[in-house]
């Protein structure tokens, strides 16, 4: 930026080629951010564009800056500091304005999502009461009525189950389309989880961090073909360990068991939270059960071989994990209910394991 020490600069014709090069340079970058220009709360783009050329003229030729009613306002020499503040004042003005336009179309884009994920579930239910009802009447054709009642019930039900299935077939294109869209939807949720809370502790995610992604998560699992794994983690005997060694000890096993699962859960978009004293969670982009059960027993794996010193001796731990993955449809607190009955089961069948939903025998069911 131009300083206090430009006010000494010659000005235009006063024998100084840089000088005069400078200040035509300025001239047309001030017309240049004017022509492309952009409306703010404070200000529309046309009053930004008159006044940006009006400093423009002010430097080239001395005429008055805006907000100055007459020459006899000012003594004549060409004010510097007065352009630096309309630039620096101009330029906070627009980025305020992009930050908040940016974070207004963000909550109205998840009021949006959230919209549609209610409506899906609901319109599913009402196509099923429609079809019950269809058949009923189906049911009804062969019994001993006239002959033009059941003409007119056998055509009232082409009518309505052809508008049903043209119904159907618009719900899914029309999810189609916006699936494409909720995929570049998921990335910016991926980047916005950068603003989240941390846990003071171990440098995960919090309780309500985690809360809100995974809201966010269930909403678009309900419009995208792409799916989650949820990871629901305890550390084994915790309360003995910090009974035993203290709590500054188990710390220092909290913060070692989270610097491992940050290692383990590494790919962009895996979300690693502090659910809950020595809860964990953790939130994965599904790439089948396979791979999420494989990912799943190398972090048992590496917090089992982790060793955390305690004088002369060294202080082993466990996991339990209970996984289960985002079914279409399903509401968050139910997913998180099958993934805590997982872990649950994982901690009666001896801890130290992971258990998958699909592990469930029929008579855990």
């Amino acid at each position: 930026m131009i300083g206090s020490k430009s006010e000494n600069l010659p000005v235009q014709g006063s024998g100084s080629g840089d000088a005069e090069e400078a200040i035509d340079t300025l001239a047309h970058l001030l017309r240049v951010f004017g022509e492309y220009g952009f409306d703010t709360a404070n200000i529309d783009a046309p009053r930004a564009r008159a006044d940006l050329e009006a400093w423009a003229r002010h430097i080239l030729v001395g005429s008055d800056p805006p907000g100055v009613a007459k020459a006899s306002d000012r003594d004549g020499s060409r004010d510097w500091k007065g352009l630096c503040r309309y630039a620096t004042e101009k330029r906070r003005d627009e980025v305020d304005y992009v930050i908040q336009s940016s974070s207004d179309l963000r909550a109205a884009l998840w009021s949006f999502i959230q919209g549609m994920a209610r409506a899906v579930p609901e319109d599913q239910g009402s196509n099923k009461s429609v079809m019950l009802q269809l058949d009923q009447l189906r049911a009804c054709l062969s019994s001993n009525e006239t002959s033009e009642i059941r003409r007119l019930a056998g055509a009232s039900i082409d009518a309505i189950d052809g508008e049903i299935r043209e119904r159907i077939e618009r719900d899914r294109c029309r999810i189609e389309e916006i699936a494409t869209r909720v995929v570049r939807v998921s990335d910016e949720l991926t980047s916005a989880c950068e603003t989240l809370e941390r846990d003071p502790l171990t440098g995960l995610y919090d309780r309500a961090a985690f809360e809100e992604y995974f809201t966010k998560v269930t909403h678009l699992g309900m419009l995208s073909a792409q799916s989650h794994t949820l990871f629901l983690m305890d550390i084994d005997d915790f309360k003995w360990v910090n009974d035993r060694v203290g709590q500054s000890i188990g710390d220092v096993v909290l913060k070692e068991v989270a610097s491992s699962l940050l290692l383990g859960f590494g790919r962009r978009g895996d979300f690693v939270a502090r659910y809950g004293g020595d809860e964990l969670a953790v939130v994965v982009q599904t790439q089948g059960e396979s791979v999420d059960r494989q990912i799943g027993e190398e972090a048992l794996h590496r917090v089992r071989n982790l060793s955390i010193p305690d004088g002369d001796e060294q202080i082993r731990v466990s996991l339990s994990i209970g996984t289960s993955r985002l079914r279409c449809g399903e509401h968050s607190d139910e997913w998180l209910a099958r993934s805590d009955r997982a872990l649950h089961a994982a901690k009666e069948r001896g801890k130290d394991r992971l258990v998958c939903e699909s592990d469930f025998g029929e008579s855990e069911s």
